[in-house]
């Protein structure tokens, strides 16, 4: 579109949803889009008293959402609609072919564009230093929620920040994150990071040195009833029902992280061996374990009944859902939580129960069955008896025992049953 060229914002709406009409969605999909994207869009507009589309207006439209959403009066799946239909108005705006990709994360955009560039650069400096992008992931988040609050008390320029403001900060920081220690760790890395490149004067990483009282609470894993009650209650007559149970039957033999289960490729299959070779995410550690039939048997169900045709020929597990990508990794809490409640398993925010549960359950499992620590340690793919023992821990028999420094004699896999 050309700068001289006007649109009304329903017209270009309209050409945001024909290019969705064009994706060959599901009927229920381009309802949504209609409903949770379009609409929103067109009220905001109406209630603004503003006609024609502009950038700015459709960015003020995305503000007001992101408000709405961060204060909980707008459901996510509405939030990111109206996002995805925006970014298609502006291809459109561009005159660029409208193609799918991944909405940057909303508490990136909504930096300036000094603090941005910020937070990028310290990600590329984690990245030379070796950190994983998962790790990566996790630190943005924390970052931008001190970038935003030094945005609100006016400040442009990261230089201008006060030990005062950052005592200041600390409570409001607490009452965001559950888990504060780790969140001072990730400032303090970060307050580092920017008095040694000399972007502050004062030294943030020492300001947000403080100690703080431990909320860590016991996360429980899964009794073998419910983990047993979650695979029987999956409904593997449909595509989605043979794919979490794909997943979920693995999880629970193997103790892989969510992250590795869904990232899996067809390579990562032995399937002459009966074995799943893989290097995890986490711990970038070589892993061979064995796979039993009724693992595989899941495993081909999916792929030969229920996996979609897609040109992504690698990774095994895809969305259900146009287009047919690998699936985020967040989606791994999300198919045990389903199915954990259609089980009419308890399931409590508070106990923290998801996928990474499967991995204590297991290992409670081979604890209650003898299995040396050392080989737990091994099994679950973890760098050292230390990083285990929080596995473990839930299993108050054991406990007495993994307090010793056990000498433990490498076994075959064989002995195991």
């Amino acid at each position: 579109m050309s700068k001289n060229k006007v649109i009304s914002i329903t017209d270009m709406t309209q050409k945001a949803y024909d290019c969705i009409l064009q994706q060959n969605y599901t009927k229920k999909t381009c309802q949504q889009y209609w409903y949770c994207g379009v609409v929103p869009i067109r009220r905001y507009f109406k209630q603004k008293g503003i006609e024609l589309y502009s950038p700015k207006s459709i960015n003020d439209c995305l503000t007001w959402y992101q408000e709405q959403f961060k204060q909980g009066t707008v459901y996510s799946t509405k939030f990111q609609t109206v996002r995805r239909i925006a970014a298609i108005m502006e291809d459109i705006a561009a005159e660029k072919p409208y193609r799918w990709q991944p909405l940057t994360p909303w508490y990136i955009t909504s930096l300036s564009d000094s603090y941005r560039a910020l937070l990028e650069d310290y990600a590329k400096q984690k990245r030379i230093d070796g950190y994983k992008e998962t790790t990566i992931r996790g630190f943005k988040p924390i970052i931008k929620h001190f970038l935003t609050y030094t945005s609100f008390l006016g400040y442009e320029d990261i230089r201008s920040i006060t030990l005062a403001d950052v005592d200041g900060y600390i409570p409001k920081l607490a009452e965001s994150y559950h888990q504060i220690g780790n969140a001072l760790y990730i400032l303090r890395g970060f307050g580092t990071y920017l008095y040694e490149k000399g972007l502050t004067e004062i030294h943030l990483g020492n300001a947000f040195s403080v100690k703080s009282a431990s909320r860590k609470k016991l996360h429980v894993g899964f009794t073998q009833e419910e983990a047993t009650s979650i695979i029987s209650s999956i409904d593997r007559s449909n595509i989605c029902g043979k794919r979490d149970y794909a997943i979920l039957m693995l999880a629970m033999h193997t103790g892989l992280r969510g992250i590795d289960v869904l990232k899996l490729t067809f390579a990562n299959i032995h399937w002459q061996k009966q074995e799943i070779h893989l290097t995890q995410s986490k711990t970038a550690r070589e892993l061979i374990l064995p796979l039993p039939t009724s693992v595989l048997n899941a495993l081909a169900e999916y792929i030969l009944y229920a996996r979609p045709e897609s040109q992504e020929k690698s990774v095994i597990f895809l969305r259900i859902r146009k287009p047919y990508l690998p699936m985020k990794t967040w989606s791994a809490h999300s198919i045990v939580r389903r199915n954990a409640i259609r089980a009419g398993v308890h399931w409590s925010a508070d106990e923290r129960k998801g996928f990474h549960s499967l991995r204590r359950t297991i290992a409670s499992w081979m604890l209650e069955a003898e299995v040396p620590l050392g080989m737990i340690t091994e099994i679950l793919g973890q760098k050292n008896v230390d990083s285990t023992r929080p596995y473990i821990a839930v299993h108050q028999p054991g406990l007495a025992e993994c307090a010793l420094d056990l000498q433990w004699i490498p076994m075959r896999r064989e002995e195991l049953r």
